[in-house]
């Protein structure tokens, strides 16, 4: 099936988005082999970009042994090319700036440093150095202020709001289930977990997830 955007697939737009993918591929089949192959690789760029920001189903309780390969599939077919992923791929982007430009300064520093102890004939270490004047004071001040007072607990309760529902309506605790709505879920049970549908997740693709994984047997 053709991959479909988010307001395609929450309703309308759907006629028109097919009508533009067929006026897009009449246009390339015009243009040539050169046009097709270069739309090709454009595609494959994008979703591999997309790919890198998908993470189903890491480290949630239930998901062990799910077909992660799989569900990453279905996914990125049915988000890749929407606005909440290509804004996604534009601040990945930015952060692979930043981040090589730090990784240039540090080049940069360490060029200087090693420059500086060949001429001075010693094993100056700037790291070892900010550590020993820097962040080491730094952390004793800050042991020495805290109060040993404090205790912090911290309670994961594992699918709280659909547990609630399952006391109320016992016959979900077998089925897929979640509590939100088409744009989000909050948590979902470990039936609808072994389909990979999480917390943060729109519900959309939850419903996709469930009802392709289980071959129409299931539903969210």
């Amino acid at each position: 099936p053709m991959p479909q955007s988010i307001t395609d697939t929450e309703g309308g737009g759907g006629g028109a988005s097919a009508a533009a993918t067929g006026r897009a591929a009449t246009a390339a089949a015009a243009a040539g082999p050169t046009a097709t192959t270069t739309s090709t690789s454009n595609e494959n760029s994008a979703t591999k970009a997309a790919s890198a920001l998908i993470i189903a189903a890491s480290d949630k309780a239930g998901m062990a042994g799910i077909d992660r390969e799989r569900i990453n599939s279905i996914l990125l077919r049915e988000s890749a090319n929407s606005t909440f992923m290509q804004r996604q791929r534009k601040m990945d982007e930015h952060s692979n700036r930043r981040i090589e430009e730090m990784k240039r300064r540090l080049e940069c520093k360490d060029g200087i440093s090693s420059t500086a102890s060949a001429t001075n004939n010693n094993n100056s270490d700037w790291r070892k150095e900010m550590k020993q004047s820097t962040i080491d004071p730094l952390l004793r001040e800050y042991q020495s202020r805290r109060a040993n007072i404090s205790t912090c607990v911290v309670i994961d309760m594992d699918g709280f709001f659909i547990s609630c529902h399952t006391l109320l309506d016992p016959k979900l605790a077998t089925k897929p289930a979640c509590v939100g709505g088409s744009s989000m879920i909050s948590t979902s049970n470990y039936a609808a977990r072994r389909y990979g549908v999480r917390a943060a997740m729109p519900g959309y693709l939850g419903r996709t997830l469930v009802t392709e994984l289980s071959g129409g047997k299931e539903s969210l």
